[in-house]
Protein backbone atom coordinates (compact mmCIF):
# COMPACT_ATOMS: atom_id res chain seq x y z
CA UNK A 1 0.00 0.00 0.00
CA UNK A 2 1.04 3.59 -0.60
CA UNK A 3 2.21 4.91 2.78
CA UNK A 4 1.99 8.48 1.49
CA UNK A 5 -1.79 8.26 1.10
CA UNK A 6 -2.17 9.15 4.78
CA UNK A 7 -0.50 12.51 4.16
CA UNK A 8 -3.19 13.83 1.83
CA UNK A 9 -6.61 15.42 1.93
CA UNK A 10 -8.38 14.25 -1.23
CA UNK A 11 -10.41 16.85 -3.13
CA UNK A 12 -12.35 17.14 -6.36
CA UNK A 13 -10.39 18.94 -9.05
CA UNK A 14 -7.04 17.39 -8.14
CA UNK A 15 -7.28 15.31 -11.33
CA UNK A 16 -9.31 15.32 -14.52
CA UNK A 17 -12.54 13.29 -14.49
CA UNK A 18 -13.11 10.31 -16.75
CA UNK A 19 -16.16 10.24 -19.01
CA UNK A 20 -18.20 7.03 -18.93
CA UNK A 21 -20.09 5.41 -21.82
CA UNK A 22 -23.33 7.04 -20.57
CA UNK A 23 -21.73 10.51 -20.63
CA UNK A 24 -21.24 10.78 -16.87
CA UNK A 25 -18.19 12.50 -15.40
CA UNK A 26 -16.40 10.36 -12.81
CA UNK A 27 -13.77 11.54 -10.32
CA UNK A 28 -11.89 8.85 -8.39
CA UNK A 29 -11.57 10.70 -5.10
CA UNK A 30 -9.91 8.01 -2.96
CA UNK A 31 -8.47 4.53 -3.39
CA UNK A 32 -6.75 2.19 -0.94
CA UNK A 33 -6.02 -1.39 -1.99
CA UNK A 34 -9.40 -3.01 -2.86
CA UNK A 35 -11.48 -0.02 -1.70
CA UNK A 36 -12.41 3.10 -3.70
CA UNK A 37 -14.64 6.16 -3.59
CA UNK A 38 -15.79 8.05 -6.69
CA UNK A 39 -17.95 11.13 -7.24
CA UNK A 40 -20.08 10.86 -10.38
CA UNK A 41 -21.99 13.69 -12.10
CA UNK A 42 -24.73 12.70 -14.52
CA UNK A 43 -26.84 14.68 -16.93
CA UNK A 44 -30.59 14.89 -16.24
CA UNK A 45 -32.73 12.36 -18.14
CA UNK A 46 -29.65 10.36 -19.20
CA UNK A 47 -29.97 6.58 -19.31
CA UNK A 48 -27.34 4.08 -18.21
CA UNK A 49 -26.67 0.38 -18.66
CA UNK A 50 -24.03 -1.35 -16.53
CA UNK A 51 -23.08 -4.90 -17.58
CA UNK A 52 -21.71 -5.68 -14.13
CA UNK A 53 -18.37 -5.31 -12.37
CA UNK A 54 -16.24 -7.36 -10.00
CA UNK A 55 -16.79 -5.08 -6.99
CA UNK A 56 -19.53 -4.80 -4.42
CA UNK A 57 -20.88 -1.25 -4.82
CA UNK A 58 -22.87 1.11 -2.64
CA UNK A 59 -24.26 4.14 -4.50
CA UNK A 60 -25.38 7.10 -2.37
CA UNK A 61 -27.41 9.83 -4.08
CA UNK A 62 -26.16 13.29 -3.11
CA UNK A 63 -28.37 15.28 -5.51
CA UNK A 64 -31.22 14.31 -7.82
CA UNK A 65 -33.15 11.08 -8.42
CA UNK A 66 -32.18 7.74 -9.97
CA UNK A 67 -34.70 5.27 -11.39
CA UNK A 68 -33.61 1.63 -11.74
CA UNK A 69 -35.28 -0.88 -14.05
CA UNK A 70 -36.07 -3.24 -11.15
CA UNK A 71 -38.33 -0.59 -9.58
CA UNK A 72 -35.92 1.04 -7.14
CA UNK A 73 -36.15 4.85 -6.95
CA UNK A 74 -33.30 6.48 -5.01
CA UNK A 75 -33.46 10.15 -4.02
CA UNK A 76 -30.98 12.50 -2.33
CA UNK A 77 -29.76 10.97 0.92
CA UNK A 78 -30.75 7.44 -0.10
CA UNK A 79 -28.60 4.54 -1.30
CA UNK A 80 -28.69 1.33 -3.33
CA UNK A 81 -26.39 -1.69 -3.34
CA UNK A 82 -25.09 -3.56 -6.39
CA UNK A 83 -23.88 -7.15 -6.25
CA UNK A 84 -20.67 -8.16 -8.05
CA UNK A 85 -21.02 -9.32 -11.67
CA UNK A 86 -24.70 -8.35 -11.81
CA UNK A 87 -25.98 -6.01 -14.55
CA UNK A 88 -28.33 -3.11 -13.84
CA UNK A 89 -29.98 -0.36 -15.88
CA UNK A 90 -31.80 2.86 -15.23
CA UNK A 91 -32.06 6.58 -15.83
CA UNK A 92 -31.48 9.89 -14.06
CA UNK A 93 -34.38 12.24 -13.42
CA UNK A 94 -34.88 15.95 -12.99
CA UNK A 95 -33.57 19.08 -14.67
CA UNK A 96 -30.32 19.44 -12.77
CA UNK A 97 -27.15 17.37 -12.57
CA UNK A 98 -27.52 14.15 -10.58
CA UNK A 99 -24.53 13.64 -8.27
CA UNK A 100 -23.65 10.25 -6.81
CA UNK A 101 -21.08 8.74 -4.48
CA UNK A 102 -19.93 5.34 -5.69
CA UNK A 103 -18.22 3.18 -3.04
CA UNK A 104 -16.66 -0.03 -4.37
CA UNK A 105 -14.81 -2.91 -2.74
CA UNK A 106 -13.35 -5.96 -4.49
CA UNK A 107 -14.24 -9.08 -2.46
CA UNK A 108 -11.32 -11.18 -1.26
CA UNK A 109 -11.17 -14.80 -2.36
CA UNK A 110 -13.54 -16.92 -0.28
CA UNK A 111 -15.59 -13.98 1.03
CA UNK A 112 -19.25 -14.75 1.70
CA UNK A 113 -21.40 -13.17 -1.05
CA UNK A 114 -24.01 -10.59 0.03
CA UNK A 115 -27.63 -11.70 0.08
CA UNK A 116 -29.31 -11.07 -3.32
CA UNK A 117 -32.22 -9.25 -1.64
CA UNK A 118 -29.82 -6.40 -0.81
CA UNK A 119 -30.00 -5.36 -4.47
CA UNK A 120 -33.79 -5.17 -4.46
CA UNK A 121 -34.33 -2.30 -2.03
CA UNK A 122 -33.54 1.36 -1.44
CA UNK A 123 -31.57 2.04 1.76
CA UNK A 124 -32.92 5.08 3.60
CA UNK A 125 -30.90 6.67 6.39
CA UNK A 126 -33.94 7.41 8.54
CA UNK A 127 -34.77 3.68 8.50
CA UNK A 128 -31.29 2.62 9.68
CA UNK A 129 -31.35 2.04 13.47
CA UNK A 130 -29.03 4.42 15.36
CA UNK A 131 -26.63 3.32 18.07
CA UNK A 132 -24.15 5.17 20.20
CA UNK A 133 -20.46 4.39 19.73
CA UNK A 134 -19.14 3.65 23.25
CA UNK A 135 -15.67 5.19 22.82
CA UNK A 136 -16.83 8.60 21.52
CA UNK A 137 -20.56 8.93 22.06
CA UNK A 138 -21.06 9.35 18.29
CA UNK A 139 -24.46 8.47 16.83
CA UNK A 140 -23.78 5.85 14.17
CA UNK A 141 -26.05 4.29 11.55
CA UNK A 142 -24.97 1.28 9.51
CA UNK A 143 -25.91 1.86 5.86
CA UNK A 144 -24.53 -1.46 4.65
CA UNK A 145 -22.45 -4.26 6.15
CA UNK A 146 -21.22 -7.26 4.19
CA UNK A 147 -18.18 -9.42 4.85
CA UNK A 148 -16.22 -7.26 2.38
CA UNK A 149 -17.55 -3.75 3.02
CA UNK A 150 -19.14 -1.63 5.73
CA UNK A 151 -20.38 1.95 5.37
CA UNK A 152 -21.64 3.89 8.38
CA UNK A 153 -23.06 7.40 8.78
CA UNK A 154 -21.59 9.02 11.90
CA UNK A 155 -22.76 12.24 13.56
CA UNK A 156 -21.24 14.01 16.53
CA UNK A 157 -20.81 17.37 18.12
CA UNK A 158 -17.75 19.52 17.38
CA UNK A 159 -14.82 20.02 19.78
CA UNK A 160 -14.47 16.32 20.49
CA UNK A 161 -11.11 14.55 20.60
CA UNK A 162 -10.98 11.08 19.13
CA UNK A 163 -7.82 9.10 20.10
CA UNK A 164 -7.82 6.51 17.29
CA UNK A 165 -5.03 3.95 17.93
CA UNK A 166 -5.59 2.19 14.60
CA UNK A 167 -7.66 -0.77 13.40
CA UNK A 168 -7.11 -3.69 11.00
CA UNK A 169 -9.48 -2.42 8.29
CA UNK A 170 -8.64 -0.19 5.33
CA UNK A 171 -10.57 3.06 5.77
CA UNK A 172 -11.86 5.98 3.73
CA UNK A 173 -13.49 8.89 5.58
CA UNK A 174 -15.76 11.17 3.53
CA UNK A 175 -16.94 14.39 5.19
CA UNK A 176 -20.57 15.38 4.60
CA UNK A 177 -20.70 18.34 7.01
CA UNK A 178 -18.21 20.16 9.23
CA UNK A 179 -14.52 19.33 9.41
CA UNK A 180 -12.06 16.98 11.08
CA UNK A 181 -8.58 17.96 12.27
CA UNK A 182 -6.13 15.05 12.36
CA UNK A 183 -3.09 15.36 14.61
CA UNK A 184 -0.86 14.81 11.55
CA UNK A 185 -2.11 18.08 9.97
CA UNK A 186 -4.82 16.80 7.62
CA UNK A 187 -8.07 18.81 7.79
CA UNK A 188 -10.79 17.40 5.51
CA UNK A 189 -13.94 19.48 5.12
CA UNK A 190 -17.33 18.83 3.52
CA UNK A 191 -16.91 17.10 0.16
CA UNK A 192 -13.37 15.94 0.94
CA UNK A 193 -11.91 12.58 1.97
CA UNK A 194 -8.92 10.95 3.63
CA UNK A 195 -7.54 7.40 3.61
CA UNK A 196 -6.28 5.60 6.72
CA UNK A 197 -4.08 2.52 6.45
CA UNK A 198 -4.63 -0.62 8.55
CA UNK A 199 -3.14 -0.57 12.06
CA UNK A 200 -1.89 3.01 11.70
CA UNK A 201 -2.90 5.43 14.51
CA UNK A 202 -4.84 8.47 13.25
CA UNK A 203 -6.02 10.53 16.25
CA UNK A 204 -8.17 13.51 15.40
CA UNK A 205 -10.65 16.09 16.66
CA UNK A 206 -14.08 17.07 15.42
CA UNK A 207 -13.86 20.85 15.16
CA UNK A 208 -15.86 23.87 14.04
CA UNK A 209 -19.24 25.11 15.24
CA UNK A 210 -21.69 22.81 13.42
CA UNK A 211 -22.41 19.11 13.96
CA UNK A 212 -19.99 16.77 12.21
CA UNK A 213 -21.40 14.23 9.74
CA UNK A 214 -19.13 11.74 8.01
CA UNK A 215 -19.20 8.43 6.13
CA UNK A 216 -16.89 5.79 7.58
CA UNK A 217 -16.04 3.30 4.81
CA UNK A 218 -14.18 0.14 5.82
CA UNK A 219 -12.94 -3.03 4.15
CA UNK A 220 -13.31 -5.68 5.39
CA UNK A 221 -16.45 -5.03 7.46
CA UNK A 222 -15.87 -3.30 10.80
CA UNK A 223 -15.21 -5.88 13.51
CA UNK A 224 -16.75 -3.47 16.02
CA UNK A 225 -20.29 -3.87 14.66
CA UNK A 226 -20.60 -7.45 15.90
CA UNK A 227 -18.91 -6.63 19.22
CA UNK A 228 -21.35 -3.76 19.83
CA UNK A 229 -24.29 -6.02 19.05
CA UNK A 230 -25.24 -4.12 15.89
CA UNK A 231 -25.26 -7.12 13.51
Amino acid sequence: MNEGIMEKVLRLGASEPARTSSGSLQWKLAEIDNLSLCVIDNGPAAEFSVPGHKEEELVIVLEGVVYYDNGRVARAGEAVFHLPNTPYNGKFAGRETVRLLSIKAVPKAGATPPHPDLMKRVIRLDECPPFRRPSTGSIQKIIVATETLSVAHIENRPVLEFPEPGHPEREIIYVLQGKIEYNDGRTPRAGEAVCNLPNKPHPCSYTGIEPIRILEILSPCSKWFAEWGCL
